[in-house]
Formats: C-alpha cells, sequence, structure tokens
C-alpha cells in the first residue's frame, strides 16, 4: 500500500511503472541483488535509459539501489541535493508528517 506522501512526493507516473515492472517480472523479492546477489527489495531504474521500458529495470537490494543512484549522481557532477531537486521538482514543498 503506497502512502499518501509518497504518492504525493513520486507522481503517478512513478508508480504506474512501477507497477508495469512488478506485472512483467514479479517481486524484486523473488531475484538476487545484480550488484552483491543479496536477495533484491527493489527494482532499480537503469540511469540514462528509458524509464517506461520495463527492461532497463533491475533488481537491487536497498543498499546497493541507493549506493547506484548515489555514485551516478556524483558521477554526473551534481549534488545530492541538485539530483533531488532534478528528479522531484516539488520537493523543498514537501515536509515529512
Amino acid at each position: 500500500m503506497v502512502r499518501y506522501n509518497e504518492y504525493h512526493k513520486y507522481g503517478a507516473e512513478y508508480f504506474a511503472v512501477h507497477r508495469k515492472v512488478r506485472a512483467h517480472w514479479g517481486k524484486a523479492s523473488l531475484y538476487h541483488c545484480v550488484s552483491c546477489l543479496k536477495r533484491a527489495r527493489d527494482w532499480s531504474h537503469e540511469h540514462d535509459t528509458d524509464p517506461k521500458d520495463v527492461n532497463n529495470y533491475w533488481p537491487r537490494c536497498t543498499s546497493c539501489h541507493q549506493l547506484y543512484d548515489v555514485g551516478y549522481t556524483k558521477k554526473a557532477g551534481y549534488t545530492i541535493k541538485e539530483r533531488r531537486e532534478m528528479l522531484i521538482p516539488d520537493y523543498k514543498r514537501i515536509t515529512p508528517f
């Protein structure tokens, strides 16, 4: 179940794509992480590819998913804050409960 603040933060398209990925490949937890071979937990989008294509998602454990995203951010020359603003344009207005 998606909480309202997560839905608001990422938007309908984000969740629609992840539903398509889950429908096509199944739960990420059925796979091994492509980075460390532990049990995966998340579907990770391969950066610089079409996010709407279900073939551009890879199963990753949470820690490898975070490292992958942070590594991409640094490689592209962005700060974490700049990257967050790019992904979530209104993130400054989002406040936690």
